[in-house]
């Protein structure tokens, strides 16, 4: 008898630390701003998610209306750093959906080409072709209008660069509401399950993240036709208000430029108390501004929400890097997230 018991014991002790020693799942991060430098805090978040890659925003592409055609802006600025904590970067390419509203003026076939060379540029001259590319993401909120000039685009993208995927972004009611805005011709898709409320509507309370609707969207995941991936938002903004229509979005703010130059008004809105600039936006007393966040509870919740609607494996992104916010998040936090 003593024996079995201690066999059990023994059998018990073995399960349990299996169950903790189960490799972590690798996830990544996007890196979304115009300068390119790794501080050691955001290597070690690279690092620590053992993906070894990194999705970097390169530029946009923007519908310039004096030139009458699609043009690269906000080229990702690079510095030199020899200690990457990544071997593959996914380039990705934010494109407004105007260039493709304005599809009558633009050679599509020429853009692919124009952007296929210019993202194999700045390969070459920030990592010397160390670093490995096997994949593309493009950005674009496309519309039931501009499908068909943007899925044309992807499918010149292939055509100009064959040994690479192409992948896209999808926004949920792309994902619910596919029969009208089409599905890309891509080899996998990237689901942005947040900014799900309208930043225009200042009587909102949190559009970044809003579990109720989203769950919504997420019914017909399951039979989505293609592989997908998903990104979830760890970041804050401020987005300010100026009678009651939206005027810009603040990035980058502390709390004591909240103090210093606004009252609190509600849980989560402040009204200018005097005239002030931050982040390039100049504010005049009695503007609005509302701070959105990311609560660690609601995310958890978002990313359970999601893997129930799911019958595949996917690669959790979380957007982004470089976002103060994270800082708040621990490396136990983080994995807890794709688990």
């Amino acid at each position: 008898m003593v024996k079995k018991i201690v066999l059990f014991v023994l059998a018990s002790i073995a399960f349990i630390s299996c169950k903790q020693d189960l490799p972590t799942k690798p996830y990544s991060y996007y890196h979304w701003k115009t300068e390119f430098s790794l501080p050691q805090s955001e290597k070690k978040l690279i690092s620590n998610s053992l993906s070894e890659k990194l999705y970097l925003r390169f530029f946009d592409i923007v519908y310039n209306e004096k030139q009458q055609n699609a043009l690269p802006v906000a080229t990702t600025q690079f510095t030199t750093d020899t200690t990457l904590p990544f071997n593959k970067v996914v380039p990705v390419i934010f494109i407004r959906n105007s260039v493709f509203t304005n599809a009558s003026n633009v050679n599509l076939e020429q853009l692919a080409r124009n952007t296929i060379q210019k993202i194999d540029r700045l390969l070459s001259k920030n990592f010397n072709n160390t670093i490995i590319c096997e994949d593309i993401q493009i950005d674009c909120d496309w519309s039931q209008s501009t499908k068909t000039a943007f899925f044309s685009f992807l499918e010149h993208l292939k055509k100009y660069s064959p040994d690479r995927s192409i992948t896209s972004t999808v926004r949920l009611h792309q994902i619910k509401y596919r029969e009208k805005t089409g599905v890309p011709p891509v080899d996998k898709v990237v689901l942005m399950a947040y900014n799900v409320g309208d930043i225009s509507d200042s009587n909102q309370k949190n559009t970044i993240i809003n579990n109720t609707i989203t769950a919504k969207y997420l019914e017909r995941l399951k039979t989505y036709p293609i592989k997908y991936n998903v990104a979830l938002p760890i970041f804050e903004w401020g987005i300010l208000y100026r009678n009651g229509k939206i005027i810009g979005l603040i990035n980058q703010y502390n709390d004591q430029d909240i103090k210093a130059n606004f009252n609190l008004i509600s849980e989560t809105t402040y009204i200018a108390k005097n005239e002030t600039y931050i982040d390039g936006n100049f504010i005049y007393e009695g503007d609005k501004l509302r701070i959105e966040t990311v609560p660690k509870k609601q995310l958890k919740e978002l990313a359970v929400l999601i893997k129930e609607a799911s019958v595949i494996d996917y690669e959790t992104i979380f957007y982004h890097v470089s976002s103060p916010l994270i800082l708040k998040f621990s490396e136990d936090d983080i994995k807890d997230l794709v688990k």
